[in-house]
């Protein structure tokens, strides 16, 4: 084997770690590019899920950012609560009814979050559905966003304080985490299908290959 058909094969494995070079034929040599056909077939020992089966482990990866994503972090309904007494809005009933909401939904995002972190620590299964805390955290998250635009109206819209920043980027970032580890309606399907246990959602081209998948 030539140095050329040596760098290249070796560039071929690090590029295709899962793939055995069988042949390798240089078309064209030049000091500036190196044209080359090589023949190749896969390793199947390091295919995950088998082959054809690398949606089972899409779908472990996914849930596990799913769970991750719902299990909340820190406590937005505080600020929120702080927020309406900035702006003197803490005895408007409307804005009492949202805090009280916010901070609901806050405390079943923790508590769903510890039972999943339970179940994880003691190598069992988890009894609460991750693409729930997802949906879950994704609509609280959005219903957030909205709260703190109502509590400070075009003051806090507008303002460059950093008060007034804070509640822009609630705005702004209120429809993050329903994209982030699978869309809602993604989560949505698999709480049908994995929970409800709800047929498949019908597709004809379930069973096409993905370069025969018609695109627009």
């Amino acid at each position: 084997m030539s140095p050329i058909d040596e760098e290249a094969t070796a560039l071929i494995r690090r590029i295709m770690p899962f793939c055995e070079v069988l042949g390798l034929s240089v078309v064209r040599a030049t000091p500036e590019r190196v044209e080359a056909t090589a023949e190749w077939a896969e390793e199947r020992t390091t295919v995950f899920g088998g082959l054809h089966g690398g949606w089972g482990p899409a779908r472990m990866v996914l849930a596990n950012e799913a769970a991750f994503i719902g299990r909340g972090g820190g406590s937005t309904a505080h600020r929120l609560v702080e927020l309406a007494r900035m702006f003197r809005r803490q005895d408007d009933p409307v804005i009492r009814q949202g805090l009280a909401d916010a901070f609901i939904r806050e405390q079943i995002i923790r508590l769903l979050g510890r039972r999943i972190r339970a179940a994880l620590r003691h190598d069992g299964p988890t009894v609460v559905d991750p693409a729930l805390t997802k949906v879950f955290a994704a609509d609280s998250k959005a219903r957030n966003g909205q709260l703190a635009t109502a509590i400070s109206g075009a003051a806090g819209v507008a303002g460059p304080d950093p008060v007034g920043r804070w509640v822009q980027a609630e705005l702004i970032n209120r429809f993050t985490i329903s994209i982030g580890g699978g869309t809602t309606e993604v989560q949505k399907n698999n709480l049908a299908e994995r929970s409800l246990g709800l047929p498949r959602e019908p597709g004809i081209d379930r069973d096409t290959a993905w370069k025969d998948v018609p695109r627009s």
